[in-house]
C-alpha cells in the first residue's frame, strides 16, 4: 500500500530560510527519491482521507469533495 501526503509550505518561508537550509531539506527530499518512496500516480484511483475539525472524512478519490469547509 501506497500512501499520499501532500504538504504545503508558504513561499515566503522558504524564500527566509539560508540556501544551506535550503539545500539540507532538498539534499532530504532526494534520499526519499532514491529510496523509491517518492513516486508519481500510475492510477486513476484514490482514496481522499481529511481531516475538518479533528474529524476524519473518507472520499473516493482522486479528486477532492467539493463542499468541504
Amino acid at each position: 500500500m501506497k500512501y499520499l501526503i501532500l504538504a504545503y509550505g508558504d513561499e515566503k518561508a522558504w524564500n527566509a530560510l539560508s540556501k544551506a537550509e535550503q539545500d539540507e531539506l532538498l539534499a532530504q527530499d532526494e534520499v526519499l527519491r532514491k529510496r523509491g518512496d517518492i513516486v508519481a500516480a500510475v492510477r486513476q484511483s484514490a482514496v481522499v482521507v481529511r481531516a475538518v475539525d479533528g474529524t476524519p472524512t473518507i472520499s473516493n478519490g482522486p479528486f477532492a469533495v467539493s463542499g468541504l469547509p
